[in-house]
């Protein structure tokens, strides 16, 4: 999540989100994502969560193979 404005903000992911419990990359702090992950992400900042588990969903698994085609054809 990236946040340019000049305040915090809490933002929201929640296209080809798996549920479950998703890590900041940064702080290993946990957070718990059902239809959507929110997080608060610093003025002029960043956070990476990590998700540790089986992408299950249909339509994500779908749009990760049609990334990583376009990936390999380049």
């Amino acid at each position: 999540m990236l946040n340019k404005s000049a305040a915090a903000q809490t933002l929201r992911a929640d296209r080809y989100l798996a549920q479950g419990e998703w890590r900041d990359a940064l702080s290993d702090e946990r957070i718990q994502a059902g239809a959507s992950l929110k997080a608060e992400v610093p003025a002029h900042g960043v956070r990476v969560f990590l998700h540790d588990g089986v992408a299950n969903d249909a339509a994500t698994r779908c749009e990760l193979q049609k990334l990583m085609a376009r990936r390999l054809v380049r």
